[in-house]
């Protein structure tokens, strides 16, 4: 009876890991979305207050931190601001022609299709340029003094949205 009543046991352990491993991926996800988010933060805090303190070993530490997980947190911000902002405007769109009762153009019905839709290639593309500008300036900068490292690095990591605001700066005086 002993053995059976702990194969019983062993079975009902198996199927409460097999039942909680989704839950506990989903917290993994959960816990890297929020160190992606307050990345920028830190880093940012740990170079304004902490650079004066360090070591040269934990200056190079957070040197190849910013180098290797900024493009992601840059990009992570990327979409979660591209998604908010085009649902605000979606929603202000959406607002504006029902009170004014005009029709949409096909501008409108556009935009209006393509909010919703997910951007995985642009939002990969993205993070191909910000990693790869990340890593160029970090071999450009690489003998240059700690603050103009970091300066230089954060230019490459956020050269996606400099290209895209010269781009649309060039078309506005066009």
């Amino acid at each position: 009876m002993r053995g059976r009543a702990g194969a019983n046991f062993d079975q009902l352990a198996s199927d409460v890991h097999f039942l909680s491993a989704p839950l506990k991926f989903v917290w993994g996800m959960f816990v890297w979305a929020i160190v992606l988010l307050l990345s920028p933060l830190l880093l940012i805090a740990t170079l304004v207050f902490g650079i004066h303190f360090m070591s040269r070993d934990e200056i190079d530490l957070v040197k190849v931190l910013l180098v290797v997980i900024g493009p992601f947190a840059f990009v992570f911000w990327w979409i979660t601001i591209r998604h908010v902002n085009s649902r605000y405007r979606a929603k202000r769109l959406i607002a504006a022609r029902t009170q004014t009762g005009d029709d949409y153009s096909d501008a409108d019905l556009r935009f209006l299709e393509q909010v919703g839709k997910p951007r995985h290639i642009r939002n990969f593309v993205v993070l191909l340029t910000s990693l790869a500008g990340s890593i160029y300036c970090a071999h450009l900068f690489y003998n240059a003094g700690d603050q103009q490292f970091f300066v230089g690095v954060l230019a490459g990591i956020f050269s996606p949205a400099i290209i895209i605001a010269v781009y649309k700066l060039f078309l506005r005086f066009i």
